[in-house]
């Protein structure tokens, strides 16, 4: 009988076998597992989840342990795994690898000599770093400033994980302009979101499907330095920085102290700065640096069209008007009416032909969007703006600014939230689209409807224009009355009659009644006279005087912000009129406006700060609008002595070219630190009139100048400069005040840039936008032309004469036509002197 066959080895010793075989396998293929590494790694190291699974995924760490390279599954997603590197002590991931691509626990992290990888089980690969990297890798290094390197021969860097930011910078990596931190998609997934910070060369902003929702030069926690092109922004100990090409400083924010900041861009689109009092720290030191302030500012803060109100250190969400809440989505809102919300996926379907309509927002809810954002388009009314989104599938909606004609489209994957503003002045109007139907129901109802719908707006169109008519008539009969009645009271109100005050014949009697019938078009929110007492403590405090009256601090209601309030103390007709042309001029400059307009008076006392280093203009009174036909226009001189320009003088018309001119004296005066003629107490009134009722100047413009190398003696500064330009002696020019600390190049451009703006021909000076061009840096400024400039010369010598002769001196404060040194300037300049020395 043959012998019988050995007995089985038990269960539990065949099962060990395989686990030997397999670690046989590992060891055969060159493997290395075990114990947490510390700096370093070589070629030929395989890593995953579950092989270093007694560490949480971890590794390898840097030297100090501050960090480590992980493969991990935040929030314990079984289904997603990342190689990421973590700081240590408060396990947060401050870069992943394969965001987009996430593995398994099993899922091999691979160091070979030519790249490192990330795969699936089945051994596709999910993310490499570049596979051409010049030299072989020797090994991989995770530094104590938490960047995850590849080594090459000599200990060259080949890649490193700095130079790939995901959402997060730390001390010593730089965000090159162009290049975005991308926020993650969740709290459990890494993916990429709709949240971006981006360095531009402009600026760092925060934007969401590509809508911008924060500016870091519009915060007013932020510092600008210079007006140059941004190359990187970093972050270190001492705060947040934007620096140029150079290294020298574009915008700063001051941080509070901590030896290590972590910046990182939040899934809910929040930029954090946290910092630490030491790298091996887990407890921040509080006191974060977050953008936006405001909660109410993130783009959804609450669900899409919920309206966001501030609650305290939080908000709350509820639906607009015309809308409720969804059934189907918690906290999200739908058209109250049954209609749908207009979706991009629709435009895919048979359903992007369906009839469109639109749900308006109140007045005061505002989008996030159309506070940063330039319009889609400019110029445009409303029937065009609506008309655009309409044709435009994927237009959710469309925000529309009266004041402006200003169009802005929202075309984003889906709508964000919504906020409360008093200031807001885009109404909006969100696109519907009918509900989807169910079979074949309704079918007969659903064509009555396009019978009976077109025989009811008939009867409605007829109806309205009968009564229009009515109304037009009965409107004109009045009128014709009403001129009859008061055709002695010649008043006129902003363009309306109003007859005189009972009681009294002065054509002024105007000025304590009915002052709320003065209509201006485009004027901003009014307010009632107790609203503004209201608003300024009862006029308690006194800003500073202007033309017709006084201006007091005020505070909008609510905690919109302060205000100045200018309160009418001049009497009569003109001085009304003319403030209320200053409120509507002001309020189409802020907002855009199809009219130029000729401010006539700008000078340092008229350029405003505001809050955050933004630049206001003031005092509008003697301004004049000029129509899109009109390339200039003439008026009575007008301005403040120092600033006119020489067509004023020589009753040329009159362009926008004239505010360049003033603007270039302001701008001499701000490089030189002194006013252009010299300190006098009421150098700076602002006057209106003919050449003859000027000549009362004289006496008070033959003033000292003051002494020093940049206009010694009783010589006329701009006529200096000119002279200091032309030998290339530009810091002479300079505040001596300085001592010396700017740059002679951009001393030269500012002081190029300032002559330009004098030239003597107003077609030859600069438009105020290639001014700010010049000024930022962007274009070169021209040379400027001396020839067009001898004219400072003669008001040179004209402002000499003026100390002994003072009807000379209105040389120095405007100009005549004609180039210097010419027969027909001369005789122009004795001219003028001779008719001011007979008035």
């Amino acid at each position: 009988m043959p012998p019988p066959p050995p007995p089985a080895p038990p269960r539990a010793l065949a099962f060990l076998g395989l686990v030997l075989a397999a670690a046989a396998a590992l060891s055969a293929g060159g493997a290395v597992t075990g114990p947490l590494a510390t700096e370093l790694v070589r070629p030929s190291f395989v890593a995953s989840n579950i092989l270093y699974v007694d560490t949480g995924g971890a590794f390898l760490e840097s030297k100090s342990g501050a960090f480590r390279a992980a493969v991990v599954n935040p929030g314990k997603q079984q289904g997603r795994f990342y190689l990421a590197v973590l700081h240590a002590p408060s396990a947060t991931v401050v870069w992943s690898a394969n965001r987009g691509a996430p593995t398994t626990s099993s899922g091999p992290v691979q160091l070979t000599a030519q790249r490192l990888t990330v795969s699936d089980p089945n051994g596709t690969v999910l993310w490499s770093t570049p596979s051409q990297l010049g030299s072989p890798v020797a090994a991989l290094r995770l530094q104590d400033s938490g960047n995850l390197q590849l080594l090459g021969a000599g200990n060259a860097t080949l890649w490193q994980s700095f130079d790939a930011a995901t959402d997060t910078l730390l001390p010593g990596q730089l965000l090159r302009a162009g290049a975005y931190l991308a926020a993650a998609a969740g709290a459990t997934d890494l993916a990429e979101g709709d949240y971006r910070l981006a360095a531009t060369a402009a600026d760092v902003v925060l934007t969401w499907q590509g809508s911008t929702y924060w500016r870091l030069s519009n915060d007013l926690r932020s510092f600008k330095d210079r007006n140059v092109a941004v190359a990187s922004v970093s972050v270190n100990a001492s705060g947040l920085f934007a620096v140029a090409a150079d290294g020298g400083l574009v915008f700063r924010v001051d941080l509070a102290a901590g030896a290590f900041p972590v910046l990182k861009l939040g899934y809910d689109g929040r930029l954090r700065i946290t910092g630490y009092p030491l790298v091996n720290s887990s407890a921040s030191l509080g006191g974060d640096f977050v953008a936006p302030a405001n909660y109410c500012d993130l783009p959804l803060q609450c669900p899409p069209l919920g309206l966001c109100s501030p609650a305290g250190n939080s908000s709350t969400c509820t639906c607009p008007p015309l809308f409720a809440a969804s059934a189907s989505t918690p906290g999200a809102c739908v058209p109250g009416d049954g209609s749908a919300l207009a979706a991009p996926a629709s435009c895919q379907s048979n359903n992007s032909t369906a009839p469109v309509s639109y749900l308006a927002l109140k007045a005061q809810a505002a989008y996030f969007a159309t506070k940063f954002d330039p319009p889609t388009m400019a110029g445009v009314n409303y029937t065009a703006c609506r008309g655009l989104c309409t044709g435009i599938c994927a237009c959710l909606a469309y925000f529309y600014d009266r004041s402006s004609r200003s169009c802005y489209l929202v075309r984003e994957k889906q709508l964000g939230s919504l906020y409360l503003s008093s200031s807001a002045s885009a109404l909006g109007y969100i696109k519907t689209v009918p509900p989807p139907q169910n079979g074949t129901r309704n079918k007969s109802a659903n064509r009555t409807v396009p019978i009976v719908l077109p025989s009811i707006a008939a009867f409605l169109l007829v109806a309205v224009i009968a009564w229009y008519a009515c109304w037009r008539r009965m409107r004109k009969n009045g009128k014709k009355k009403k001129k009859a009645k008061s055709s002695g009271a010649k008043q006129m109100h902003m363009g309306r009659k109003k007859p005189p005050s009972s009681g009294t014949g002065n054509a002024d009697g105007d000025d304590d009644a009915d002052d709320d019938d003065v209509v201006v078009p485009g004027m901003p929110t009014r307010f009632s006279y107790a609203e503004i007492a209201t608003m300024t403590g009862n006029f308690g405090t006194k800003i500073g005087s202007g033309g017709f009256g006084s201006v007091y601090k005020g505070e909008l209601p609510g905690g919109e912000g302060l205000v100045a309030v200018k309160k009418l103390e001049a009497a009569g007709v003109q001085a009304k009129r003319e403030f209320c042309t200053e409120i509507t001029v002001i309020a189409n400059l802020h907002t855009g406006c199809d009219q130029k307009i000729v401010h006539c008076d700008v000078k340092p006392e008229n350029i405003l700060l505001a809050g955050g280093g933004q630049v206001k203009i003031a005092d509008f009174g003697l301004a004049k609008l000029m129509s899109p036909e009109q390339s200039a226009l003439f008026t009575t001189m007008r301005g403040t002595r120092g600033y006119l320009a020489p067509e004023w003088i020589s009753s040329a018309a009159i362009s926008d070219r004239a505010d360049v001119y003033s603007f270039g004296m302001v701008l001499l005066e701000l490089i030189h630190g002194r006013k252009n003629r010299g300190e006098q107490t009421n150098n700076n009134v602002a006057v209106v009139g003919s050449g003859e009722e000027l000549s009362g100047w004289s006496s008070a413009a033959a003033a000292s100048m003051p002494r020093g190398a940049s206009g010694s003696g009783d010589e006329y500064f701009p006529m200096v400069a000119l002279g200091l330009h032309e030998q290339g002696r530009h810091l002479d020019i300079v505040d001596a005040r300085l001592e010396g600390r700017v740059d002679e190049a951009e001393a030269a451009r500012a002081v190029r840039i300032a002559l330009c703006c004098l030239h003597e021909d107003p077609a030859q000076r600069p438009s105020m936008a290639a001014v700010v061009r010049m000024l930022e840096g962007t274009v070169s400024p021209p040379e400027p032309r001396v020839e067009a400039l001898g004219f400072l010369r003669l008001y040179g010598r004209g402002y000499a004469a003026g100390r002994s002769a003072p009807t000379s001196s209105l040389l120095a404060m405007a100009g005549t036509s004609g180039s210097a040194g010419t027969p027909s300037s001369t005789a122009g300049a004795s001219q003028l002197t001779d008719s001011l020395q007979g008035v």
